[in-house]
């Protein structure tokens, strides 16, 4: 199974690689490159790839021909739906017709996918779709001819962070993953993403705040923000005061998604799952279990993976492992 996953972001541009190795699967290659910017939810062509990113996927390729593509969520729609009984031969075209009330431009310029979560015979099915602009995937299916890879998926965030973080099939997981730019809010339950939210808030919002409020350089925010971050009594409160108006935003975003899941599906969230680098900050984890009273817990992509001897001699995976959460879950769709 020669392939590797690429996530595409305005952030970063993300590589890595898992092989099997005496029965175990073995994170062989784990890199990072700079991300796209605004050009990330816009056709992409060859000159939108950093010249690093580009040259290290013509490397790549080579030995790894066949790539899974992550894609940014902002340009992917999803939606789970619940049909009426019928043959699997008629649900591409039943889908057509739910899909013109959710996606906002005109279905025919829709590349639409989709899988069956629940079939419940007589009772119908539980579906998962998943469409985007069909400009869109040209576009990234021409960028990967150029760079002379092969696509075997491609697949939008949400779905890669619920492979990587979603163990439990009955129980319905919020996921949450902050990263610099925008935060991803995932409802996964029975493994799959029932609800996705992203917003512009992130780590960089963060440390803006911090700066605004207390008059300091973005450096200097940023070593105040990840040193006392939330903890009360620190730094007489100032950094928390500076934080708070930013994070109870967060808590009521995904308080509404973790709502109206609940609403629909009838099923309670009770753990949540951090991920990102935006995580990190102190006392944010004590602060959400205060706000939404469900059990708070940082993820860990690397779990059941052993490092190859070149990435584990790098001492830094531990900390920086939460940046590559979603290429992580792209790399092992083959594998879980």
């Amino acid at each position: 199974m020669n392939y590797f996953a690429l996530r595409l972001s305005g952030e970063a541009v993300q590589l890595a690689a898992v092989e099997k190795k005496n029965d175990k699967l073995e994170l062989a290659i784990l890199q990072e490159y700079r991300g796209l910017g605004s050009a990330a939810t816009s056709p992409l062509t060859l000159s939108n790839l950093p010249a690093a990113a580009a040259k290290a996927l013509t490397t790549i390729g080579k030995n790894y021909p066949r790539v899974v593509v992550n894609i940014p969520e902002e340009v992917v729609i999803s939606r789970v739906v619940n049909l009426p009984p019928m043959k699997d031969a008629e649900i591409a075209s039943a889908l057509h017709y739910e899909a013109e009330t959710f996606i906002p431009y005109p279905v025919t310029k829709a590349q639409m996918d989709y899988q069956v979560l629940q079939d419940r015979k007589d009772k119908g099915k539980t579906i998962l779709v998943v469409a985007t602009q069909k400009s869109y995937l040209d576009a990234l299916i021409d960028l990967l001819t150029n760079l002379r890879l092969v696509p075997l998926a491609i697949e939008n965030y949400s779905i890669a962070l619920t492979r990587v973080f979603a163990t439990e099939p009955t129980t319905a997981t919020a996921i949450v993953d902050i990263g610099a730019m925008q935060t991803t809010v995932v409802i996964s339950y029975q493994r799959a993403p029932y609800l996705s939210h992203f917003s512009s808030l992130g780590g960089d919002t963060l440390t803006r705040a911090v700066s605004v409020v207390l008059g300091m350089s973005l450096e200097k925010a940023e070593a105040y923000k990840t040193t006392y971050g939330l903890k009360a009594g620190q730094w007489k409160n100032k950094i928390r005061q500076a934080l708070l108006p930013v994070v109870q935003q967060l808590v009521v975003e995904t308080r509404k998604s973790i709502l109206a899941f609940e609403g629909v599906w009838k099923q309670k969230v009770k753990v949540l799952t951090l991920s990102g680098k935006g995580s990190l900050v102190p006392g944010l984890a004590d602060e959400l279990v205060s706000e939404l009273g469900v059990e708070v817990q940082w993820g860990d992509p690397l779990a059941g993976l052993t490092l190859n001897p070149s990435l584990a001699s790098q001492q830094h995976w531990e900390e920086k492992k939460l940046e590559f959460s979603g290429v992580i879950g792209s790399a092992l769709r083959l594998w879980k």
